[in-house]
């Protein structure tokens, strides 16, 4: 019996090696959703970005946190004009030009608590809205660089 349950144990350690994804987390602009009455509705500091939404890379970080080794954060412009499914489905866009970067997991992002400590949130809220204010800027400059090209 503890052979089998020992076997069974090391195939699940074994699935730490596979790649993981994670689709809900928060890196990516949420271009199609973005109108200028949700940016007001929302406050948002950001010229091309809705305000960022932390609880579930927060949670996904400190629940599965030493699984990840990086963070890839991957933005995509469409310079003339948001893609919309059915035009990406049936390649009817002109342009996207894909950014990708990779993001350290830092050790205090997997060890917090996001929903009972109230330091470890501010600091969270900090690290993502620097994130998003370099994301905004990135957006921004891709479009100036497509115009110019």
């Amino acid at each position: 019996m503890s052979a089998r349950l020992l076997r069974g144990t090391e195939s699940v350690w074994n699935h730490r090696r596979v790649p993981l994804r994670n689709n809900g987390i928060e890196f990516g602009g949420r271009e199609y959703l973005f109108d200028k009455e949700k940016k007001i509705r929302r406050n948002s500091q950001f010229q091309y970005l809705l305000p960022p939404r932390a609880g579930g890379i927060a949670l996904a970080l400190t629940s599965m946190g030493s699984m990840f080794n990086a963070i890839l954060d991957i933005t995509l412009v469409y310079p003339k004009g948001v893609a919309h499914f059915w035009d990406l489905c049936c390649g009817d866009f002109d342009d996207v030009i894909i950014e990708i970067n990779k993001r350290p997991v830092e050790r205090w992002m997997i060890e917090g608590d996001y929903e009972n400590d109230r330091e470890f949130r501010s600091r969270f809220h900090q690290w993502l809205t620097q994130v998003w204010q370099e994301k905004d800027g990135q957006i921004g400059s891709l479009l100036s660089e497509s115009v110019a090209s």
